[in-house]
């Protein structure tokens, strides 16, 4: 494949993705069943072309075929978020000409696909399990951090709601408070003996963990490329996993 020809298709994949980016959503399902299959079979001949029949690309997409009805929202992002990685990796020049680089994967996923009844949070989740599947170690290292962060805020402001905003806002500079604060302020709720009683006690593994993850972005702040983002949740998915089961509880009994 020439390289004009390999631009021509990257180009048109661009223009895919920036389609199936414009379906709308309504619920749980998408308005637009069709065009989003017809959309997909484009992308998928793209990325044969690109990266032959046996593309693990190619297998994820049909994985998710199979599992899920594409009607479904999730089913549709998921797929989504496979030609986007594709793409984006072309777009870099990291598949070219029938070559991907490859890494060695410890997991089929990183994070274990927890509900927490809220869409935004299963895209995230899911948009984490490309980024680790792709490669992207850096932005699931950043993405990760993120998502605690919210979930942390979230349990923080379903226990206190306006009666003690401070707890989780800034009212002064109208934003919340960045992880360090959140992280010493949960700390604080799980002993408070109103939410011991509501959600049981916490263990001390799950508050462990919280400082371990936020003292390492601090010390790596100034080197963050060079941190090993990959081997560092790796070794603490299981770890993760349980953090992200024991938040769901606390959000749903808080």
């Amino acid at each position: 494949m020439g390289d004009f020809r390999e631009d021509l298709l990257i180009e048109e994949l661009g223009e895919i993705v920036a389609e199936l980016e414009s379906i709308k959503r309504s619920m749980s399902m998408i308005s637009d069943p069709a065009l989003a299959v017809q959309l997909i079979s484009k992308a998928k001949s793209i990325i044969i072309e690109f990266d032959g029949e046996d593309s693990k690309f190619i297998k994820d997409i049909e994985t998710i075929r199979n599992k899920y009805d594409i009607l479904r929202n999730s089913t549709f992002q998921e797929i989504k978020g496979v030609i986007q990685g594709f793409y984006d990796l072309c777009n870099k020049k990291i598949i070219s000409k029938n070559k991907f680089k490859r890494f060695s994967l410890k997991y089929d996923k990183i994070l274990e696909e927890i509900d927490f009844g809220s869409d935004i949070y299963r895209e995230v989740i899911t948009e984490i399990n490309n980024t680790y599947k792709f490669g992207f170690f850096t932005s699931m290292y950043i993405l990760i951090r993120k998502l605690l962060e919210n979930l942390i805020y979230d349990c923080l402001k379903n226990y206190y709601g306006k009666k003690n905003i401070e707890k989780f806002f800034n009212t002064s500079k109208t934003k919340h408070h960045g992880f360090s604060t959140l992280r010493l302020n949960f700390n604080a709720l799980i002993k408070e003996p109103g939410f011991i009683a509501m959600v049981g006690s916490v263990d001390q593994k799950v508050i462990d963990l919280l400082g371990e993850f936020k003292d390492t972005g601090n010390v790596n702040a100034h080197s963050l490329f060079n941190f090993p983002h990959q081997s560092f949740i790796e070794e603490k998915k299981e770890e993760i996993d349980l953090l992200l089961s024991r938040l769901r509880i606390i959000l749903e009994n808080s």
